[in-house]
């Protein structure tokens, strides 16, 4: 504690000394496309190739570790292309990027989609995903009159969280495996 400059015992003077620390600053949230320090620059992850896949009607993006900085102006430019669409691209269900993490979801990009369906599929073993930033932004920017639908691969400590919360429904399956009734 001493060795970084705060005196032990007096609370309010270490809040003030943490306060002037240049890392202490972090933006007001996680997961902003304004403010670059809280998206994900990985090389491996800016390298993901993301997949809309529509087939009679049903409309299904799968974004990999895509970037958010670039998955969003590529969904904008394909919804402003397409007469049908607008300003939101429709989509009955939205594999997020990088299981979730606070890096790759941003409200900009939940700005411009419409979805009733998350997926995130992570244990969360490893890296601890989905994130609570990335599923409070889910939320907060889900477009639409019901509760936005979080569907987990796998139930973990991660995730179990969200089951029963306000303004959303979580449902958990191993090897999940999402099927939708066409209409003829």
């Amino acid at each position: 504690i001493e060795a970084a400059g705060f005196a032990p015992g007096n609370r309010s003077e270490a809040l003030e000394q943490f306060a002037d620390k240049a890392w202490s600053r972090l933006p007001a949230h996680l997961g902003d496309e304004s403010e670059r320090r809280t998206l994900d620059h990985s090389e491996a992850n800016g390298s993901s190739i993301a997949v809309l896949l529509d087939y009679e009607g049903i409309r299904l993006l799968l974004s990999g570790d895509a970037w958010p900085q670039v998955l969003r102006p590529s969904l904008d430019r394909w919804c402003a292309e397409q007469p049908d669409e607008p300003g939101r691209i429709r989509l009955d269900a939205f594999k997020m990027p990088h299981h979730g993490s606070k890096k790759n979801v941003t409200p900009q990009l939940m700005q411009s989609i419409e979805c009733p369906r998350y997926l995130i599929s992570t244990s969360g073993s490893r890296f601890h995903h989905p994130d609570v930033d990335a599923i409070e932004i889910i939320i907060d920017g889900h477009a639409g009159n019901d509760m936005p639908e979080l569907l987990f691969n796998y139930r973990s400590d991660d995730n179990d969280f969200w089951e029963g919360q306000p303004g959303c429904s979580a449902l958990y399956e191993g090897d999940a495996v999402i099927a939708w009734q066409l209409d003829d």
